[in-house]
């Protein structure tokens, strides 16, 4: 055992090393591209790409399992933001050119700030992981009271569970009978109709199954909960083109086993590798299955690995929104920190309550709208903006490019602030790492909301969870109100300390 440590050690050491050198190489390379040579970008480049072989090296070193969250939000990184344009330089592409949405190519200079972005939003956000060592609380043993606290929440969980699950498949199954002859892109032209209620039971439904996972089901009832969580939230919208939401969805779910059985806390061998890359050519064989059978063509026909260069060339892409921002940022009509907290002024001021109140006040409807101009006039919306500047057209017909941390954060406080926002989102990240450690049913449900929108991070806003957020802790308060009438004679502090955990 001790060899096996030395082992280990030296191994970590070395991969800290290669990540030293692929730092001062930057540096060097930065220096002398004074005069933003071309030769020098295309080096730049490849360095994004050695430094995550380096940082997936340190995770295969120190244990997958033990970083699990880590691990697999880096490899969403590169689905993204670097494997598409990985495959385009294979076929003999430009590495500077970008055609998700809209052809454009950078110019040398404008490349130049593209390439140091990525590198440093990558070398920062795994600095942040590394250098941060956060005080885990120990686990804690639960007392009878506590336990019976639990017991009692749990089975208000469970009826609210049950409510909410059968709101949100009736309402995704009524957007999946509308949208399902239409095309992902047209389908954002169509907005659905649902009874109010049913949209609250749906909004609500998230929060409601964080908490019940936070509160320490058994085994089966954990398998319950997770297996029809995945079925609404990840398998109907796979069959609306929506399948990073399904990719989303499994994540999260691997990572509460990893919690929950402990799994950090065993050897991770190649066997488990081997079967976790299984698991996941799997996953893109369906894919590619369910997007062949909606497009009405065939599925056979097409090797392994010509599935494997589709999703990603289809997937990734969102390095054009870091690409178009650093071209048309002057043409925004308002400031980049604007766009970056829209989306909290958005779910405070714009949620479906607020509007219903403006609607009976004023007398008017403030239903919310699809997407166009009516939209763009309404709402400071990062990506339907970006959209609209990069080509007016595409986007009027239904088409958008999305958006990613890293353009956001640069729009609004320039490459500085991508390097603190990295820095602090991998001391979040490790902060997050592991739910055993974190105290209190409430926060443990923060944890997983922040854990289930991590991994779609690269292709989506800072703040892009702030809705969800808002049904979490409408959630918590409706938790919280009813545990206080139907138990009156208890008094339940669900956030302390004592609770048994997963």
């Amino acid at each position: 055992m001790y060899k096996s440590v030395r082992k280990n050690n030296a191994a970590d050491c070395i991969v800290k090393l290669c990540c030293a050198i692929s730092f001062v190489f930057q540096l060097l390379c930065d220096l002398i591209s004074f005069s933003f040579d071309y030769a020098a970008n295309f080096a730049l480049f490849l360095n994004v790409y050695i430094l995550f072989a380096v940082i997936i090296a340190y995770f295969f070193v120190n244990g997958i399992n033990k970083h699990f969250l880590a691990f697999s939000f880096f490899v969403c990184f590169f689905i993204f933001l670097l494997g598409q344009k990985f495959f385009v330089v294979l076929q003999g592409g430009s590495y500077d050119r970008f055609l998700t949405f809209s052809a454009l190519t950078l110019r040398v200079k404008e490349y130049f700030s593209f390439v140091n972005l990525l590198y440093f939003s990558l070398l920062s956000c795994f600095a942040g992981y590394v250098l941060f060592k956060p005080r885990f609380c120990k686990e804690r043993k639960t007392g009878s009271a506590k336990k019976n606290e639990l017991k009692n929440m749990r089975k208000l969980l469970r009826v609210l569970y049950v409510i909410t699950f059968v709101c949100a498949f009736v309402m995704q199954w009524t957007i999946f009978k509308a949208k399902k002859d239409l095309s992902y892109t047209d389908s954002y032209l169509v907005n659905v109709d649902v009874n109010t209620v049913i949209k609250i039971g749906n909004y609500l439904f998230t929060g409601i199954a964080f908490l019940y996972l936070a509160s320490a089901p058994k085994k089966k009832e954990m398998l319950w909960i997770l297996f029809s969580f995945l079925f609404v939230k990840g398998f109907i919208q796979l069959f609306t083109g929506r399948r990073a939401l399904l990719a989303q969805v499994l994540l999260f779910i691997v990572w509460y086993f990893v919690c929950y059985f402990k799994y950090d806390k065993k050897k991770f061998t190649l066997k488990h590798f081997a079967l976790l890359f299984v698991f996941a050519l799997l996953l893109i064989v369906l894919f590619y299955a369910v997007e062949a059978l909606r497009g009405g063509h065939g599925v056979g026909g097409v090797s392994l690995l010509k599935m494997i260069e589709k999703f990603f060339t289809s997937t990734g892409g969102s390095d054009s929104t870091i690409a178009n921002i650093i071209r048309h940022k002057s043409e925004f009509p308002r400031r980049g920190v604007v766009y970056l907290f829209n989306p909290l002024y958005e779910a405070l001021f714009d949620n479906v309550l607020t509007r219903k109140i403006i609607a009976v006040i004023t007398g008017t409807d403030a239903g919310s709208v699809a997407q166009g101009l009516e939209y763009l006039n309404r709402h400071d919306s990062f990506s339907h903006w970006l959209s609209y500047i990069v080509n007016p057209e595409l986007y009027l017909n239904g088409y958008g490019m999305g958006s990613s941390y890293i353009s956001e954060v640069y729009f609004a406080f320039g490459t500085v602030g991508v390097v603190i926002f990295g820095l602090i989102l991998g001391a979040c990240i490790r902060r997050c790492n592991n739910l055993r450690y974190v105290n209190g049913v409430y926060a443990k449900a923060f944890v997983m909301l922040f854990v289930y929108n991590v991994f779609v991070l690269p292709r989506g806003g800072v703040f892009s969870a702030a809705t969800e957020l808002l049904y979490l802790l409408a959630a918590m308060v409706l938790v919280k109100i009813l545990c206080f009438i139907i138990y009156p004679a208890k008094h339940y502090s669900y956030g302390g300390k004592y609770e048994r955990v997963p």
